[in-house]
């Protein structure tokens, strides 16, 4: 589909097209003004695509056609939006064709049941977030739309009911869209995902491949790489930048300026006295998160690269290494790309 939003001229998104399959979980990740939210209009029916059409099972959804969207659709949006003075067990089953049965259902398989008289002002923001969910799954739906569910949440709240959704998603084969701009958020709930940037379509795939592999410099920094540059190919596939030399698949490249990156994790860190291996270095920070730490090198002769190690037996600050970066870890592109 291409979308122009109402009144306006300018094309949002740019020729988008996907097929998503019952059960499968697809992720859209983007910056803001990429076009996520717009894309999210025209699957409910909101806005209708300039060009293209948006199809279930083979029936086009068009703007006005709101039964469809009602028998297809669930969904939950950034803010929960719930009713004031309903009560929890209310807010679930409001909505025109609400089963009482499914919402008692959703009521246990969510925790919620001992805050079913409760009213919104009563609840915290995670527990809020739950009802809106089974407020969005009552009706049985096809498809539930996940529009940045998880923003303004605190840390643990947030990586609980990322934890939920997922044991939803396995449990009942849920099919959904989720629109986030956390990269984690993407790898935790989908399947596949597609990297959108100015409404187009810069990358789209299986979830660990579009991780390991970005397409471009754009989505590896909207997919969270912490390890990006620039430097030029050398004889053998040889990556030169500044004065570190790595090891690359790509000797078709000699003499092409490039950009570059490798994800924290694949970054080996040796000991000092490993001779001919790696580049010299020297640990210049270290941050604990949890049972991973997360080392900036120093590297010798100027730059710096990002590693993740297990906590356990982490180097301490001021060690000197060696940083061995296996060539198939570093992906690479011409510079014009």
């Amino acid at each position: 589909v291409s979308i122009v939003p109402p009144g306006e001229k300018r094309v949002v998104v740019h020729d988008v097209s996907f097929t998503l399959n019952a059960g499968m979980g697809l992720g859209i990740i983007g910056p803001s003004a990429s076009g996520k939210s717009s894309l999210v209009r025209a699957l409910v029916g909101v806005w209708c695509p300039a060009r293209g059409a948006v199809r279930f099972d083979g029936a086009t959804l068009d703007q006005w056609d709101i039964d469809v969207v009602g028998d297809f659709i669930g969904y939950l949006p950034q803010d929960s939006t719930l009713l004031p003075r309903m009560s929890v067990w209310r807010q679930i089953n409001f909505g025109v064709g609400a089963d009482p049965a499914v919402g008692a259902y959703w009521l246990a398989k969510l925790q919620l049941e001992e805050l079913a008289d409760r009213r919104p002002n009563q609840l915290s923001g995670g527990q809020k977030r739950r009802v809106a969910l089974a407020r969005a799954l009552v009706r049985q739906p096809r498809l539930v739309l996940l529009d940045e569910p998880f923003t303004g949440l605190d840390a643990p709240v947030r990586d609980e009911l990322r934890r939920v959704l997922r044991r939803l998603q396995r449990d009942t084969a849920m099919t959904t869209v989720l629109v986030t701009h956390d990269p984690e958020e993407a790898a935790l709930l989908a399947d596949e995902i597609i990297v959108l940037v100015d409404g187009r379509v810069v990358q789209a795939g299986r979830t660990q491949e579009v991780f390991s592999h970005p397409a471009t410099p754009m989505a590896a920094r909207l997919l969270g790489v912490r390890n990006l540059g620039e430097g030029v190919i050398e004889a053998g596939g040889l990556l030169r930048a500044g004065a570190m030399r790595i090891e690359t698949a790509t000797p078709d490249r000699v003499g092409h300026r490039v950009s570059w990156c490798v994800r924290p994790e694949d970054v080996r860190l040796l000991p000092a006295g490993t001779d001919h291996m790696g580049h010299p270095g020297t640990v210049i920070d270290v941050v604990q998160l949890g049972p991973v730490a997360e080392l900036e090198v120093s590297l010798a002769g100027g730059g710096e690269l990002t590693a993740s190690v297990p906590a356990a037996g982490a180097p301490a600050l001021g060690t000197a290494c060696r940083v061995l970066v296996p060539p198939t870890a570093i992906t690479v592109w011409d510079d014009h790309s």
